[in-house]
């Protein structure tokens, strides 16, 4: 791949992007070799597999989860010319193999109306307010810890990031230990 992608003369070299699942879908190795089959078929139609490389890494995560990092030199090897898996508006082209999988397989997919938040925050903005809040609490009287606590978790709340009393005490544990009643 590398030694590809460095003779090319184009600005843009290669694509790459990540296949991943949920820690909850748990997909053997034959479903993901089926998956990567299909997205190569896919993403190739109409070229032979000397025409083009796709070099694919599994990683798994701690949790459980597993995604796929693939890389494409941007260059049909037989001719030179040009090749982009990915133009623009490509997701509409894609996203139909997506679907197939996620449906038939019943693993998780980033359309699922359960899976989505009605508000969403950048992650940095929470970080911010979480330092904040954790730093307002030092050297503070119970009384005024209380009162910041209270209001972290009403606005967290008003938000929709808390809808239930595990939500509640994953919000008080960002602050330290928490021992459920």
């Amino acid at each position: 791949f590398t030694a590809i992608a460095e003779s090319i003369q184009n600005e843009w070299k290669y694509t790459s992007g990540v296949i991943a699942w949920s820690k909850d879908d748990a997909p053997t190795n034959d479903e993901i070799d089926q998956v990567l089959e299909a997205f190569e078929k896919h993403a190739f139609a109409g070229l032979k597999p000397n025409q083009y490389h796709f070099t694919a890494v599994l990683h798994e995560e701690d949790d459980g989860s597993k995604h796929v990092h693939f890389l494409v030199p941007r260059i049909e090897l037989e001719t030179g010319k040009a090749l982009n898996i990915a133009p623009p508006g490509h997701e509409q082209y894609f996203d139909p193999l997506r679907d197939h999988f996620n449906y038939s397989k019943g693993w998780s997919r980033p359309d699922d109306p359960a899976l989505q938040r009605d508000t969403q925050t950048p992650d940095h903005v929470h970080f911010q307010e979480k330092s904040a809040v954790r730093a307002g609490l030092k050297d503070k009287p119970v009384k005024d810890i209380r009162e910041i606590v209270g209001s972290y978790i009403e606005q967290r709340v008003e938000y929709g990031f808390i809808r239930n009393q595990q939500d509640v005490l994953d919000a008080l544990s960002e602050f330290g230990k928490v021992k459920p009643s």
